[in-house]
């Protein structure tokens, strides 16, 4: 295991750590602390430290902290007499948003207990949630690893509209490339879902209520995804108050007109 780190730590500029380094970092990280202070954990490390994935990452991703963890990253090395780059890292905290306001309510205390330090990590749905929205590789592995139940699901759907909703808000209902490929990230969050088996069931017309309701409709009605045209029409449309059951109703009726493969959202 030993050599495995190593080896891990050569070929890659950042550190590689696993759960023992993870906890090695938070209890150097309490030291330095002179009154309590809270952190959340995600990304990675929780996938590690918390949910038993045996695999390494590359940082201790903090969520939100009471402090700027990245001012101790130096105390941690001097501490653990480390030359590693930095490892704990609130780059996260602008992802915040993505989880609805009650993930504070599942939060997941840590293992160990600390003088100054309380440390909690996200939870596996609001985890998987995140991962969804994100999905890059290693995020695609930890997904199928983490195993989606059914209890999961609640949060992982509230969390996914939350996102839709935050990230297709429009300033004067001026509409950017920036809320069309947002919306994407969460069809193709929902498709991973739907690929794992975990998908909800799909909705008749009449419980069409949002755009992402509209786009996995329209997938149900014609087994395929929207064009990228489609979907900004549809968003036009329902900024300009049309409704968004008299959309579906079309969707429902019309003679859909095939498109090329470069048009559809890509998976």
């Amino acid at each position: 295991m030993e050599q495995e780190y190593k080896r891990f730590s050569e070929e890659q500029e950042k550190p590689v750590v696993g759960k023992k380094e993870i906890y090695e970092h938070l209890r150097a990280l309490d030291s330095n602390l002179d009154r309590p202070q809270h952190i959340i954990i995600c990304g990675g490390a929780a996938v590690v430290a918390k949910y038993g994935i045996h695999r390494y990452t590359d940082d201790i991703d903090i969520l939100d902290a009471d402090f700027n963890v990245e001012a101790f990253n130096e105390l941690v090395k001097k501490t653990l007499n480390s030359t590693s780059p930095m490892i704990f890292n609130d780059a996260a905290k602008i992802y915040i948003n993505e989880l609805t306001a009650d993930f504070r309510n599942r939060l997941i205390p840590s293992d160990e207990e600390y003088k100054h330090l309380k440390v909690d990590f996200i939870s596996k749905a609001d985890l998987i949630s995140m991962k969804l929205l994100a999905l890059r590789d290693d995020d695609m592995k930890d997904i199928v690893e983490l195993n989606i139940k059914k209890d999961d699901l609640p949060v992982i759907y509230s969390n996914i509209m939350n996102y839709a909703k935050v990230s297709s808000a429009c300033v004067d209902n001026i509409m950017t490339n920036e809320h069309i490929v947002n919306n994407f990230k969460v069809v193709k969050a929902l498709n991973v879902l739907e690929r794992l088996g975990a998908s909800n069931p799909s909705k008749a017309v009449g419980d069409v209520e949002s755009l992402l309701d509209l786009i996995k409709f329209y997938e149900k009605s014609t087994g395929k995804l929207p064009s990228f045209s489609d979907v900004e029409k549809w968003q036009n449309d329902i900024l300009h108050n049309v409704k968004i059951k008299d959309i579906a109703d079309g969707i429902n009726s019309r003679n859909i007109v095939d498109v090329s493969d470069d048009e559809r959202v890509s998976l």
